[in-house]
């Protein structure tokens, strides 16, 4: 645990951390691992019918009409190669799916109807739409596959006859039981991933967030800010941390440190953003906030952690807070700017009695 003289460190890493950019979208949607798979779908689905056509004995009579699908199916993989990755151009998702929905049922008739062995390639899309699209798309793109299993029983006489029907129901079988197993497993997967990135993001001792958490909150607050909109950063950092650890052990220091993180919470607006961002430094967030009421919630913050001294018996120990406090007016802010002057103004607090709120000067007044 750091003492109140070697509090540079978490502070400085985190003003460097905060430089790093959104990660860029890709330029192209092929870049995506779900159009990756789409191509390489559609190359096979292309492949599948001149594929079956070159089989001996296989009756022509329909090639005409295969290969129109299969150059169908080339244009939509040349197309998902090609096309950017713009969210306008979203609907080509939906629309890729109905496509190879018909392109297959259209193979189905072509070469055989209830015979046709290029029945099961609808499995294809299944198990690609129960993973990769949204579950209210995938369930209707299911029902859509499904639906086009079915229709050689309106137009193919022979369809009902037998081994034919059998073969129909264990396709409707497939498809349903991996449709709804793909998607039951990808969601409690979905919600193993969220849980693991919320516990990634919480400080494990006090439960507030950490700084990582920080991080992403502040480019949030970047991409999203308006021009008119301020922003607050509250740097703070506890006096007399040193004592409690020497005095009561590590483990005094993290009873402290829990229930400073618990009197923080209690100082801020609902919507503030309260971490724990190293040792015994927290930092605090407010958006759309004005000077009067920053500076009201910095001393509410440095007042809770004096009171805790009562709760945590420190026999003797004061423990105390001071703060540095930096403000961005009309949305003049860089972020990493609120982190540098705030950390400035709780060094001169630090110097210079602790125990109180400095505050930085404004960011839109900075050259």
């Amino acid at each position: 645990m750091p003492d109140d003289n070697s509090r540079m460190g978490a502070g400085a890493y985190l003003m460097a951390s905060t430089t790093a950019a959104y990660r860029r979208q890709p330029q192209w949607a092929r870049e995506l691992l779900p159009v990756r798979v789409a191509i390489g779908m559609w190359i096979i689905q292309a492949l599948i019918g001149p594929l079956y056509l070159a089989l001996p004995a296989v009756n022509q009579r329909h090639a005409t009409a295969v290969w129109i699908c299969s150059g169908v199916a080339l244009g939509w993989a040349v197309m998902n190669a090609v096309v950017p990755s713009d969210p306008r151009l979203e609907f080509l998702y939906p629309a890729g799916g109905a496509a190879a929905i018909a392109s297959v049922a259209v193979l189905v008739a072509s070469t055989g109807g209830a015979d046709s062995p290029l029945r099961a390639s609808q499995l294809f899309f299944v198990v690609f739409a129960a993973w990769f699209m949204p579950r209210r798309l995938a369930v209707l793109m299911l029902a859509g596959a499904t639906a086009a299993t079915l229709l050689p029983l309106i137009y193919d006489d022979r369809a009902l006859a037998g081994a034919r029907l059998g073969w129909t129901i264990m396709l409707l079988l497939t498809f349903l039981v991996v449709g709804i197993t793909i998607m039951a497993a990808r969601a409690k997967l979905e919600n193993l991933r969220d849980l693991a990135r919320r516990e990634s993001l919480r400080d494990p001792l006090t439960g507030v967030a950490n700084r990582r958490a920080l991080q992403a909150h502040f480019q949030r607050l970047e991409h999203r800010r308006r021009v008119t909109d301020s922003a607050g950063f509250v740097l703070i950092d506890l006096d007399n941390f040193k004592q409690i650890n020497t005095t009561h052990g590590h483990a005094g220091g993290d009873r402290a440190l829990t229930v400073v993180a618990g009197s923080l919470r209690e100082a801020v607006r609902e919507g503030d953003l309260v971490a724990r961002i190293g040792g015994d430094e927290f930092a605090i967030v407010a958006q759309d906030v004005d000077m009067d009421a920053l500076l009201g919630i910095a001393q509410r913050a440095v007042d809770g952690v004096a009171a805790a001294t009562s709760r945590l018996a420190l026999d003797g120990v004061i423990l105390g807070a001071s703060a540095g406090v930096a403000m961005s007016v009309e949305g003049a802010a860089n972020l990493e700017d609120l982190l540098r002057i705030a950390d400035v103004a709780l060094s001169e607090v630090k110097a210079d009695g602790k125990g109180r709120v400095e505050l930085g000067e404004p960011v839109a007044q900075v050259a």
